[in-house]
Formats: structure tokens, C-alpha cells, sequence
């Protein structure tokens, strides 16, 4: 009995944890122009609008799986250009690195056109 309160008290927070870093919302459509930081592998973009309104004017922070997030800022640097993405927002996003400026992870599925 004293193993299994042990074990619970040590894979609850785990548990937990890995929940909490991969809940998303739902899948919307954003078009967001790349902030041009001075650090390396900042991917931060500007949501210029989006099919979920409180999204926009945020900063997001795309990560994907299956798109090379690099590849489609390479094509879009100057700063008027828009990059069209389907993507999921994560819904928790702590900044415990204190990066600056702060940002909506946002789970990229699809570039639109």
C-alpha cells in the first residue's frame, strides 16, 4: 500500500506536466507576418488575422512536426510579407525563460495559400 501512495505522489505531477504542455485548441487559420529578432531560432510571428479573434495582434511562436517552420520564414522575410498557416494553439504556454518578447505556441498542420 505504501509503494502505491509513493508511486501515485511521484507520476501524478509527470502526469500532470506532459498534460498540460500538450493540450491544443482548436484548429483555426492565421495569417501572421515574421518578427525579425536578433536571436538565433526565433520564429516569432505577428498574427495579422485569424479565424480565432483573440489571436490577433499576439505574438506566436510556430513549432511543427511536419513542416520545416525555417524553410517557409526563408521565404518570407521582407516585412511586409504574410505567411498563411492551419494550426493548433496550445493553450498553456509558460515563459519560464523569460524570453521576450513572449509568445502563443502554436502547433503549425498546413501552410495555406
Amino acid at each position: 500500500m505504501k509503494k502505491l501512495v509513493i508511486i501515485t505522489l511521484i507520476a501524478l505531477p509527470i502526469i500532470t506536466y506532459k498534460l498540460a504542455f500538450s493540450l491544443q485548441g482548436e484548429e483555426v487559420s492565421i495569417e501572421a507576418s515574421y518578427l525579425q529578432l536578433a536571436c538565433e531560432k526565433c520564429y516569432h510571428m505577428e498574427v495579422i488575422s485569424s479565424s480565432d479573434e483573440e489571436l490577433i495582434g499576439k505574438t506566436i511562436i510556430p513549432i511543427s512536426s511536419v513542416l520545416n517552420i525555417e524553410n517557409i520564414l526563408a521565404n518570407n522575410l521582407t516585412p511586409t510579407s504574410k505567411v498563411c498557416l492551419k494550426g493548433k494553439p496550445y493553450l498553456w504556454n509558460p515563459n519560464w525563460g523569460n524570453i521576450d518578447p513572449d509568445g502563443i505556441r502554436f502547433n503549425v498542420i498546413s501552410q495555406c495559400n
